[in-house]
């Protein structure tokens, strides 16, 4: 079964092509039908692995006060992003996927006062896996990633393709039937 990884190109660097048999750039002039579209016809059976690098969005508005850096509010991913507003669209990956990897800044997390808002990272990614019949992992916290290389013996600094390498805080699996469990 083939991996695809889908880069929104306006997270910076080179796409990490070697990851996945496929892979497909997206920016903000991508429709996110069209990349479910292109995924599927990608793949004529099942895919392994779909592996999502794009930024993750955060809020600093509770209504009644600012929290820094309070992530959840979904992904910045083609023209419409990805939020619980319109996650359902992952339907059109329905039993075509088996795992769902968010590579971004916290889409599983939720802030005390974001329950149950649309700024709720946990049911997002418990959305979208019951949408795909898909398991979702998605870490809380900001990723960090690199794609610049210092080459010592020619005493310059290269930019590579993309690589986010261990994963900051806690890592979930959302599971299709609505578990979730921390896997790191």
């Amino acid at each position: 079964m083939p991996t695809i990884l889908v880069h929104d190109t306006r997270l910076q660097g080179p796409t990490p092509t070697a990851m996945a048999d496929y892979s497909f750039e997206v920016n903000a002039q991508y429709p996110i039908a069209g990349l479910i579209q292109s995924i599927n016809g990608t793949a004529a059976s099942s895919i392994s692995r779909l592996m999502i690098m794009c930024h993750g969005y955060e809020s600093t508005d509770t209504g009644s006060a600012c929290i820094p850096m309070s992530l959840g509010f979904g992904l910045q991913l083609c023209n419409e992003d990805l939020t619980l507003a319109n996650v359902g669209v992952m339907n059109g990956l329905y039993n075509c996927v088996g795992d769902i990897i968010l590579y971004a800044c916290g889409p599983a997390n939720t802030a005390p006062f974001a329950q149950g808002t649309y700024g709720d990272g946990r049911r997002f990614c418990s959305e979208m896996a019951a949408y795909a019949n898909a398991n979702v992992y998605a870490s809380d916290v900001t990723q960090y990633y690199d794609n610049i290389r210092y080459d010592p013996t020619r005493m310059v600094c290269e930019v590579i393709p993309i690589d986010f390498g261990q994963w900051e805080g806690n890592v979930y699996r959302f599971s299709p039937d609505g578990s979730v469990v921390r896997v790191q």
